[in-house]
C-alpha cells in the first residue's frame, strides 16, 4: 500500500484514504455514475469505473473490502448489462 500511495499527490492520498474510510461516499459514487449516464457522459463513467477497479485490485490503494462489495451490489448496475458483466469480470480476475 504504501509504495502505490508513494506515486500519488497529497490530495489524492488523502481522497483515497477517505474513500477506505468514509462508506457513507459509496452512495455519492453510486449518485455520480448514474447522473454521468443521464448526461450520456458513459465512455466517461466506464473509465472511471475501470480506474476504480485498478485501484482495488493492482495498487492496493482502496483496501476497505465495503468497496468491492457495493461495486458489484450497486455501481455495476449503473451500467448496460454487457459493461456492468465486464466489469465484474476485470474485478474477479
Amino acid at each position: 500500500l504504501e509504495d502505490s500511495l508513494d506515486e500519488l499527490t497529497d490530495l489524492e492520498k488523502e481522497r483515497m484514504q477517505n474513500l477506505n474510510e468514509e462508506t457513507h461516499n459509496y452512495l455519492r459514487i453510486n449518485r455520480i455514475l448514474s447522473y454521468l449516464g443521464i448526461l450520456q457522459l458513459e465512455n466517461l463513467k466506464y473509465k472511471w469505473m475501470v480506474t476504480l477497479i485498478e485501484e482495488v485490485k493492482t495498487n492496493n490503494i482502496l483496501i476497505n473490502p465495503q468497496i468491492k462489495e457495493s461495486m458489484i451490489k450497486y455501481w455495476f448496475k449503473q451500467f448496460t448489462s454487457e459493461k456492468g458483466i465486464k466489469l465484474k469480470g476485470l474485478l474477479e480476475s
